[in-house]
């Protein structure tokens, strides 16, 4: 901005009119008499700087769709189109590059076109770059409203086509049911495409490799148990005949590999049988090196008879008492006749009674003995049978036995089965792995229950067990974008736990710019303010405006300006004086007072530097400085209180050139509420925020106008970003309670005049000591998206 009270203010030689303020080609004498803003290089928010409209495509800077055919001017420059032409509609065209190039092909009408983008869906969790058959990124295709068709096309590498088992094809990737859907795709060259009805994420896969990795998942078991623990006993056969049957001892080996795979929490034991029977661990152990001590071949002999009964019968003294959460087992390995099958019947019994399930394995060729007795054992027990023609074979049948104990037990509580916390699939294809002994295995304050959910998918006999992400089970932040999935981020400040960053409410969608969050929390570790230092008082105001009036009179000798000069002087110093006695009552009235305020603010701009402007400014909405001297912000005792919300107060956001507001209402009680936020640039105060939590209509027939409520914590964080910085305005965590919380950045030059959408609010209004009801009212409402809760 120029200083009215200089010819040159920046000192740079060239007079204040043939300056260009705003850096946007037009100088400020030529944006005068245009009409456009000398210090906004974009006066009509339509993305193109008022000189490139002027100079190059003769666009009109006012207006941000010149030819009235509803597309902005940038929109139809972007796209290919004539900005001064007027269309019907537009046959356009738009495309993003990656690794693949995404384009879309559509007619829309000129609404649509300002609207219409493609982008790179880069969520980690989704669409890794790791997923099987992945050629390139997802992308985001979106437009306003709807559209009869589109081709949506995917342009990839030529050097691919030269694999055989390439077989390119374009999916939708369905968000409700999480499911990626093959599409009719025509493959032409290095391009595939395909025909929709409506925009979504799309994304090129090789199916070939797409489909055998989501086939490897198919299994003919997948039914679950909800036990919590597991407790195993090993009866392994020791006598002669397995000298022959397992030569290389490999039931020692398998059986090891099992108990590696026990749940920590499990317990185990080893007990085998020739002659007689032989208990090594004399109690079930969780210390699972104790258990595969014993399953060394020093202490097997492969010599005697075959008394299995005995054994099996004996093992389960070893077990617990009865308890309903814990699977109990006896994994039972023999390779002929026993000796003792008179116990067959009081053995199941005993079985039954002790709720212990009897897992038979027949290793050799006696297939008829083995289907008299092993298979009753475990069917009538609730167990399962094998057989292993050779030893070879029990590796398999270990492993089966091994999934069946996971699919049953779930060893940690969180709902997913062991066997599934690493064996289900997403629907991208990735294995979902998590650990089977930690209920929230990324220690974000979520199960992984919670995070994944299981769903089964039939073909046939067969079926693949997908896990659904709510959230990754192995990313505390599975959208990557700064926000945790389980809890807010917090930060300590002089001694102090401050609540940094909400919890992420869609984990699985970026919210704000990837780098945004992160860097919010950095700045508040940095530095937070906490408190209003000394602002200027009415006389030091008086002061300063009487010290740039006669500064600007002596720059002229023209009596007219010399009296104009005179009289806006006189009317500020007015408004120094107090629109308010000292309890807070209105001196003027309302409609005077409006006057009052919206004059004096066009006049400090016209007549004060930045600094007496700014100050001038927060004196007559009762603003103060904080301590830092980065801000200005309103407190509990502003006049603004007895108008409530768009009210008084809101007249003067008419000297704003750049603003973005948003409202929230919900009825709590039988009573209607307000959240209200704004940002934009204040001319008087330049780049800020405010938010106000407001209740009860009050007026005539009004029902947007609010009165403020009890004043409760509030924080705001402000900054100004763009593709390459994050900058921190302010970080205003005022120690009293406030009712209306906001933030202005005065005079300070790197934040005049900034462009609403590049600035970036956080405002966190803590509403635990209002009445019941009321949080759940603001939660419930239509517009609860538009918060963060925290």
């Amino acid at each position: 901005m120029t200083d009215p009270l200089l010819t040159d203010s920046d000192g740079d030689g060239t007079d204040d009119g043939d300056a260009d303020a705003d850096s946007d080609g037009l100088t400020n004498a030529v944006e005068m008499i245009r009409g456009t803003k000398p210090i906004d290089p974009d006066s009509d928010d339509d993305s193109l700087e008022d000189g490139e409209e002027v100079n190059t495509y003769r666009t009109d800077p006012l207006k941000a769709d010149t030819d009235g055919d509803g597309a902005e001017d940038a929109a139809e420059i972007r796209f290919g189109f004539d900005p001064l032409v007027r269309n019907d509609s537009f046959d356009a065209t738009a495309e993003a590059e990656g690794k693949v190039t995404a384009t879309a092909r559509l007619t829309v009408n000129g609404e649509q076109l300002n609207t219409l983008s493609v982008k790179a869906d880069d969520n980690p969790t989704l669409f890794p770059d790791d997923m099987p058959g992945y050629i390139g990124e997802a992308y985001d295709f979106y437009v306003d409203g709807t559209f009869d068709k589109a081709t949506v096309s995917f342009e990839f590498d030529k050097s691919l086509l030269a694999d055989p088992q390439f077989d390119p094809v374009i999916y939708y990737f369905n968000e409700d049911e999480q499911e990626l859907e093959e599409l009719d795709t025509v493959v032409l060259g290095n391009t595939a495409s395909t025909t929709v009805t409506h925009f979504s994420t799309y994304i090129l896969l090789n199916r070939k490799k797409f489909n055998d990795t989501i086939n490897s998942f198919l299994t003919d078991t997948w039914e679950t148990g909800d036990y919590k623990s597991v407790e195993t006993v090993f009866v392994i056969d020791d006598s002669g005949s397995m000298t022959y049957n397992d030569r290389e001892y490999d039931r020692l080996q398998v059986a090891k590999e099992l108990a590696d795979g026990l749940p920590e929490s499990g317990k185990a034991g080893v007990v085998s049988f020739s002659d007689s029977t032989h208990i090594y661990t004399d109690k079930l152990t969780s210390d699972k090196n104790e258990v595969k001590r014993y399953l060394d071949r020093k202490f097997f002999s492969s010599y005697g008879g075959t008394y299995m009964y005995s054994a099996v019968d004996s093992a389960m003294n070893l077990f617990s008492d009865d308890s309903d959460d814990t699977l109990r087992l006896e994994i039972i390995l023999t390779d002929g006749e026993a000796f003792d099958t008179g116990m067959h019947s009081s053995v199941i019994q005993k079985a039954k009674q002790k709720n212990v399930k009897l897992y038979t394995v027949g290793l050799g060729s006696s297939e008829s003995y083995f289907a008299r007795y092993l298979e009753p054992l475990a069917e009538e027990t609730g167990g399962e049978f094998y057989v292993a023609a050779k030893a070879a074979g029990l590796k398999s049948v270990y492993e089966s036995i091994g999934k069946s104990i996971d699919l049953s037990v779930d060893s940690d509580g969180d709902g997913i089965p062991d066997y599934y916390e690493d064996n289900l699939v997403a629907f991208n294809g990735k294995r979902i792995i998590a650990d089977k002994n930690n209920p929230d295995t990324d220690g974000d304050g979520l199960t992984d229950g919670e995070e994944v959910e299981i769903r089964v998918k039939q073909y046939g006999k067969k079926a693949i067990v997908f896990g659904r992400y709510h959230s990754n089970p192995r990313s505390g932040d599975s959208d990557g974008d700064g926000l945790y999935d389980g809890e807010p981020r917090y930060i300590n400040k002089n001694g102090k736990t401050i609540k940094a960053a909400p919890k992420d409410m869609e984990p699985l969608k970026m919210n704000g710019h990837r780098r945004f969050w992160d860097a919010h929390v950095k700045s508040q570790q940095e530095g937070i303010t906490t408190d209003y230092s000394v602002s200027p008082t009415k006389g030091e105001i008086k002061d300063e405006i009487n010290r740039d009036i006669k500064r600007l009179l002596k720059t002229t000798n023209d009596k007219k300006k010399q009296d104009k000069i005179k009289k806006a002087w006189k009317m500020l110093v007015d408004s120094a004086a107090g629109l308010f006695d000292s309890k807070g009552g209105n001196v003027y009235g309302k409609k005077k007072t409006r006057n009052v305020v919206k004059n004096s603010m066009n006049l400090s701009r016209r007549y004060l530097s930045a600094q007496t402007m700014a100050d001038v400014g927060a004196y007559i909405l009762c603003f103060k400085l904080d301590v830092d001297h980065k801000a200005y912000h309103s407190s509990d005792k502003n006049w603004q209180k007895y108008f409530g919300y768009n009210s008084l107060y809101d007249m003067v956001f008419d000297a704003a050139t750049d603003m973005n507001t948003q409202r929230v209402t919900f009825k709590s009680g039988g009573e209607s509420y307000a959240l209200w936020m704004w940002k934009g640039d204040y001319l008087n105060l330049n780049s800020g925020a405010e938010i106000g939590l407001y209740s009860s209509p009050v007026g005539s027939g009004d029902k947007i106008h609010y009165a403020k409520i009890k004043a409760v914590d509030m924080n705001l964080s402000l900054y100004k970003y763009d593709t390459y910085s994050i900058q921190t305005i302010v970080n205003w965590y005022p120690d009293d309670p406030q009712w209306w919380i906001t933030g202005f950045s005065g005079a300070r030059k790197e934040f005049r005049h900034p462009r609403a959408k590049r600035l970036f609010v956080i405002g966190r209004v803590k509403l635990g000591k209002l009445k019941n009801g009321f949080i759940s009212s603001l939660e419930s409402t239509k517009d609860n998206k538009k918060l963060q809760n925290i």
